[in-house]
Parts: C-alpha cells; sequence; structure tokens
C-alpha cells in the first residue's frame, strides 16, 4: 500500500500507527510545492512505515521528537530534506538515503553525527550519501566557535553552502572534503568564510565551480 501527498502531513492529536509485521505502507511526497511533515501532539509511531521524497520535492521534517524507523524500513531522499530547528531527527534501526541530486537542510547544532544519538539523521541501520547529494547548513544558532559538519559528514559532496547568518566562525570539518559542485557563504559576514585547513584556506563569498578539496586542521589543545 502506498500513500502519495502533494501537501502536508499533520497531527496534532490521535494516535498515528502501522502495526503490521508483513506489509508495510509507502508514504511518498511528491508535487511542486513545498511540504510540511508535522507531528505537534499525539501519540506518532512510524517505525513500520517507509518514507520518500520524491525529485523535486522540498519536505520540512518538524516533529515532536525523532522520526523513528524500524529494521528494514528506509526514508529515501531524492527531492530536498529540511529539519526545523530543536530536537528534529530520522532515527531507529531502518535505513538512510540521500540520492545524487537530492538535498539535506542541516539544522543540528551537531551537524551529521556518526552516532545515533546526535544530530539530524542517527539510523543505525545503512547510510547512504551520495557523492552527487548537496548539504544546506540552515541552523540559526549563534556561535562563538566553527559549527562541526559533524562525525557522519561524507567526504565527498556535489554541493556545500552555509546560511547561518548567526554563527561566526562558519563550518569547522571532521575529515578532509571534496566539493564538485558549489559552495555559498554570507558576502556579508566574511569571517564565517574562514574554514580551518591545514593550508589556512579561506572560503570566498563567491561562488566555486570548480573542484576544491579541504583537509581539516589538527585538534587544538585545551
Amino acid at each position: 500500500m502506498s500513500i502519495t501527498l502533494a501537501g502536508n502531513f499533520t497531527q496534532n492529536g490521535g494516535t498515528f500507527v502501522s502495526t503490521s509485521t508483513t506489509q508495510f505502507p509507502l508514504i511518498a511526497f511528491s508535487g511542486g510545492a513545498p511540504s510540511a511533515l508535522t507531528q505537534s501532539a499525539g501519540s506518532f509511531t512510524p517505525a513500520n512505515i517507509d518514507w520518500r521524497i520524491a525529485s523535486g520535492k522540498v519536505v520540512t521534517l518538524n516533529t515532536n521528537g525523532g522520526l523513528i524507523l524500524s529494521a528494514g524500513r528506509a526514508f529515501t531522499v531524492n527531492g530536498r530534506l529540511n529539519f526545523a530547528p530543536g530536537t528534529v531527527y530520522v532515527g531507529g534501526a531502518g535505513n538512510f538515503t540521500l540520492s545524487s541530486g537530492a538535498t539535506l537542510g542541516v539544522a543540528s547544532g551537531n551537524g551529521v553525527d556518526a552516532g545515533t544519538l546526535l544530530g539530524n539523521i542517527r539510523v543505525s541501520g545503512t547510510r547512504t550519501f551520495d557523492p552527487g547529494a548537496s548539504y544546506e547548513f540552515v541552523t540559526s544558532l549563534a556561535t562563538g566557535t566553527p559549527e562541526p559538519t559533524g562525525t557522519g559528514f561524507p567526504t565527498v559532496v556535489n554541493s556545500l553552502i552555509f546560511s547561518n547568518g548567526a554563527a561566526s566562525q562558519g563550518l569547522s570539518l571532521a575529515s578532509a572534503l571534496t566539493v564538485n559542485g558549489r559552495s555559498r557563504w554570507p558576502r556579508e559576514r566574511s569571517p564565517q568564510g574562514q574554514m580551518s585547513s591545514r593550508s589556512d584556506h579561506r572560503l570566498l563569498s563567491r561562488r566555486h565551480r570548480v573542484q576544491q578539496s579541504w583537509e581539516p586542521s589538527p585538534p587544538r589543545e585545551m
């Protein structure tokens, strides 16, 4: 069974659950207009459901906590998945896939963490981040230190955009990073364009169309 949504999914109360252990429904978001998956109250148990965002579709996840997947279930992003501020994440024992051409809007101050307790992606199953996928950091945290990309952030991406105008120090890399496409930073806040790297590479406030590689600096002793 599949359910296709062109609009929003909103739960303000009641119970949402799939109890079958043999037939697993698919909820697919499609269409051109942005949608939101919002759960503010009630019992939300989506563990036995597969989720998919179609190419060209933008969905903002704003659940009261995490969207938990059971083993074997999958959340597949072919379009764009944004996370609302706060403790909103995709977790559980299921799988997460960010396909080529898709975009992840990262809203967690921990970025994409490799574990299951922090960040926007917390699944313990298979995580697939295609090298052709893009990432935009859209957090609104006012930080005096670089915002981490996260220990689970991929090493090769298509596009990397930083949109947090409140953070003054930009991003810090957990590992060497190759951007094959575009990177963009706020022109009016040049300190945010400063990237910690062994070569002291500075991200300029313009778009880069050539392949770029950065490596993080060794940790500072405290």
